[in-house]
C-alpha cells in the first residue's frame, strides 16, 4: 500500500492553482499567471505571495516573484534582504531591488550588483555611478569610484556631470583626464553653443 501511495503521489500533476478565484484558470498557464500576479500584487506580506507565486510553473513563478518585488520595492517597511530574498536568485529581479534599496557606499553597491545583478551587472553600477554624482562627491570620491569595477560608466558620465556643475575641467583621473577635459569642453558648447570655447 505504501509503493501504491508513492506512486500516486510521485505521477499526480501538480497543484497549479491554490490561489482564491484562480482555480478556474487552471488549464491555461497564461491566464492562471496572470490571475496569481493579479492577486499577488497588493499582498506587502511575502509570507503571502511568495507562496502564491510558488504555486505557478516556472518560469511563471520567477516571472510573479519579480513583478511583486517590482511593486512592492516602494513600501519603506520592506528591506532590501526581504525583496533580495523573495527574487530567490533571479538577476532581473535582483536589479530591480538593489536598484530600490541601494546600501553602503558606491563600491559597496557595485559589488552587490556583481554578486547578483547577473547579466544586468552593467547597468545595476551604472544606476549606482548616477547615484554617486548625484551626491556631489568630492574629486577623491570621484578618483576612488574610478578605481572599483565597472567604473566605465562613471567616466562616461563625468564630462556631462562636470558641465552641469560648471565645472570646465574633470578632477585628476589620471591618463584619462585629457581625454575627460575635452568632452567637458564639448558638453558645455553643446548646452551652449554661443559659448567660448572651453580651453582645455
Amino acid at each position: 500500500m505504501l509503493i501504491l501511495w508513492l506512486l500516486a503521489c510521485a505521477t499526480s500533476p501538480p497543484r497549479l492553482a491554490t490561489v482564491p478565484g484562480c482555480t478556474a484558470y487552471a488549464g491555461d498557464e497564461d491566464l492562471l499567471t496572470a490571475c496569481v500576479i493579479r492577486s499577488v500584487l497588493p499582498l506587502e506580506n511575502p509570507f503571502l505571495a511568495m507562496p502564491a507565486c510558488d504555486t505557478l510553473p516556472a518560469p511563471h513563478r520567477a516571472e510573479c516573484r519579480g513583478r511583486w518585488v517590482n511593486a512592492e520595492s516602494g513600501f519603506p517597511s520592506l528591506t532590501r534582504e526581504v525583496l533580495l530574498s523573495a527574487c530567490d536568485g533571479q538577476p532581473d529581479c535582483a536589479f530591480d531591488a538593489l536598484d530600490a534599496r541601494p546600501a553602503g557606499t558606491y563600491a559597496d553597491q557595485v559589488a552587490a550588483c556583481e554578486a547578483l545583478a547577473g547579466r544586468y551587472v552593467d547597468d545595476c553600477a551604472g544606476h549606482a555611478a548616477q547615484r554617486l554624482l548625484e551626491a556631489h562627491p568630492t574629486d577623491a570620491a570621484i578618483r576612488a569610484a574610478l578605481q572599483a569595477p565597472h567604473a566605465d560608466r562613471l567616466r562616461m558620465m563625468l564630462p556631462t556631470y562636470m558641465a552641469v556643475a560648471g565645472r570646465t575641467h574633470c578632477p585628476d583621473i589620471g591618463p584619462t583626464t585629457a581625454a575627460c577635459d575635452g568632452e567637458v569642453a564639448q558638453e558645455i558648447l553643446r548646452r551652449n553653443p554661443n559659448a567660448t570655447q572651453v580651453q582645455p
